[in-house]
């Protein structure tokens, strides 16, 4: 008997502390106390998916609002979830899950990096922006770099989007580097910004400076529509610009000279006579593009160079070929005075 009112003593002792540390309420509105201690989910055991954790509801008897716990098939467990609706494992719209590997994906169930927004969810509407790096000063100037989802739309809905990395001091836009693509029927520029050109552009604000395009790696500096490997809309200041020349003046020479040409073996000097008759008819020398053609198509630099120095070397030969006919002119009165 003795022994069976210690063990009732013991019971009602071990109770009372466990009662006085932890407490598990059913009225409405109380809380769910556990002090030092902690709840472990074990895994069911059943064949198909199941996803189990802690569910949000209006009532007792309403559908899921939202929820955080686990998800998984039979035996295998598959992410942790976060989300909201009532079927916060399997909604993509809104949730967040944890995989295995330790990737974090936003809208997808299965991210392909440490963290992964799928869907276009993020940037879905233009202009949305990502931070990913910031510094606040003591003085509360703020810097950050921000991923940006820029769009272009017509009537028809969206043509075009490109995504921007752009840096920004307060709320001041400053340099960016931008990556665009198109679908296959976008054309048309909004402002100095092309949006039917794919490739990658650099800028600042939003004023576009710098744009290498996709397929043929033409390159343009001021201008949103390059047409060759480098085009520039504006001046260059240059110390020194280097052009390689395939076929050099040098065959004026050659077949003054030697009669033929390596270099060009077709070339024939024009007499003074057939260059003085070709400048009247059409007020420019042969061979050179007349000022309407330049206006209109603009100068290649090599081309124009070369003829150039081919127009120097046919006056330099005109010159002394009048050099020759004036010491024989200057030995025949010479001869005569004597």
């Amino acid at each position: 008997m003795k022994k069976i009112l210690m063990s009732l003593c013991s019971l009602l002792f071990i109770t009372t502390w466990v009662k006085a540390q932890n407490q598990y309420p059913t009225e409405k509105n109380s809380t769910l106390v556990i002090d030092g201690g902690a709840i472990e989910m074990i895994k069911p055991s059943m064949d198909g998916a199941w996803a189990k954790g802690l569910f949000y509801k209006q009532t007792l008897n309403s559908p899921i609002s939202a929820g955080i716990g686990a998800f998984g098939i039979g035996n295998d467990y598959h992410f942790l979830y976060f989300g909201i609706n009532s079927s916060p494992w399997d909604d993509l719209s809104t949730g967040m899950f944890l995989r295995e590997n330790g990737r974090l994906g936003i809208a997808t169930h299965n991210p392909i990096a440490k963290f992964d927004v799928s869907g276009g969810k993020l940037g879905q509407e233009k202009g949305s922006e990502l931070p990913i790096a910031a510094f606040t000063s003591s003085n509360a100037n703020q810097s950050k770099l921000i991923i940006k989802q820029m769009r272009w739309a017509n009537d028809n809905g969206w043509i075009s989007a490109s995504t921007r990395l752009q840096l920004v001091t307060d709320a001041t836009l400053q340099g960016y580097i931008e990556f665009n693509s198109i679908p296959p029927s976008g054309v048309g520029v909004s402002g100095n910004h092309r949006y039917d050109k794919v490739g990658i552009t650099m800028g600042c604000d939003n004023n576009e400076y710098f744009r290498m395009n996709h397929g043929n790696g033409f390159i343009g500096l001021g201008t949103n529509d390059p047409d060759e490997r480098l085009t520039v809309k504006g001046k260059i200041h240059a110390e020194e610009v280097k052009i390689d020349l395939q076929v050099p003046a040098d065959y004026v020479f050659q077949k003054y000279y030697t009669g033929r040409s390596s270099l060009k073996e077709e070339y024939k000097l024009p007499s003074l006579e057939e260059v003085e008759k070709y400048t009247r008819e059409n007020h420019h020398l042969p061979e050179i593009p007349s000022a309407k053609e330049i206006q209109e198509n603009g100068l290649q630099l090599g081309e124009m160079t070369n003829l150039l120095l081919q127009k120097i070397e046919e006056m330099t030969i005109y010159i002394i070929e009048q050099q020759k006919q004036i010491e024989q002119l200057k030995q025949i009165i010479d001869s005569q005075n004597k």
